[in-house]
């Protein structure tokens, strides 16, 4: 018998039930669930490459939420290769060195 860690319960809660949730909560009517961002804050951010890199750059990433985000900003900016148009880019690049 095999048992799940909690790092990976958490990542299935992430990453597929509270986006369910909040589906949910938006065919109801519901904009905004507060129940979905206590969850995600509540919780430890993914452990992986792309969040290690922001953190060995200096960025704080404390919880699931500041984890997503982080994600989404990879993916957004940094694989687009749009440095300058991303506020964690804009500061790498703006150091002194």
């Amino acid at each position: 018998m095999k048992n799940l860690s909690n790092s990976f319960v958490d990542l299935i809660i992430v990453n597929a039930l509270l986006p369910l949730k909040f589906c949910y909560d938006r065919s109801q009517g519901e904009l905004g669930s507060t129940i979905i961002m206590n969850l995600v804050t509540a919780l430890k951010p993914e452990e992986n490459s792309v969040i290690s890199n922001f953190q060995d750059l200096g960025v704080s990433c404390d919880s699931g939420l500041e984890g997503q985000g982080l994600l989404q900003l990879y993916n957004s900016f940094c694989t687009k290769n749009k440095c300058l148009q991303c506020p964690v880019g804009i500061s790498i690049l703006g150091r002194n060195n």
